[in-house]
């Protein structure tokens, strides 16, 4: 049976670039971070962007790659992968300001082991977005090509700065 505790809740009252969890406990097994967003950018959705690191700054070094596949409606949409970026790219999980504002897009990140030193830190990622035509779902995983304890995840949309009412929480897991 797995322990599951909140670590740590960001709740925006007032828009902001970014989200970052710093100083994460390399206490857990893993890091789990759900979230809902909405950006003040004019798009219906938008990516979400991540970086992570450790000695409490971000790398934004080519060390992030990753795949993905996503979905509107019924039809497969994108997929792909990406090597060697600078950070990792969720497609489509931010809703913007033509999307309704009550239509929020949701995450569901897992990074395994990331306090590991003896490899590198992968995650998986799952998420949604309900916008004005759009409904979209995305899948992928990736990993962080650095074997450093990982204590510092930084989130942000790929254009504007998330609204007032994004919010992300930061859980730790252990099996008992």
């Amino acid at each position: 049976m797995a322990v599951v505790e909140a670590i740590s809740t960001t709740y925006l009252e007032a828009d902001a670039a970014n989200i970052t969890f710093s100083s994460i406990p390399s206490t857990y097994q893993h890091l789990q971070v759900r979230g809902t967003m909405h950006t003040n950018n004019s798009s219906d959705a938008l990516s979400l962007f991540i970086q992570m690191g450790d000695g409490g700054s971000v790398d934004t070094g080519s060390n992030y790659s990753h795949c993905y596949m996503t979905g509107q409606s019924s039809t497969a949409e994108y997929s792909g992968n990406v090597v060697s970026a600078t950070y990792f790219r969720l497609y489509d999980y931010v809703g913007g300001i033509n999307s309704p504002i009550a239509n929020y897009g949701y995450i569901d990140i897992m990074f395994a082991d990331y306090a590991s030193t003896d490899k590198n830190t992968s995650f998986l990622e799952s998420g949604g977005f309900i916008g004005t035509g759009d409904k979209k779902v995305a899948q992928g995983g990736g990993v962080w090509d650095d074997t450093a304890a990982v204590d510092i995840i930084k989130f942000y949309p790929a254009s504007g700065d998330f609204s007032r009412g994004t919010n992300l929480t930061l859980y730790g897991w252990n099996s008992s």
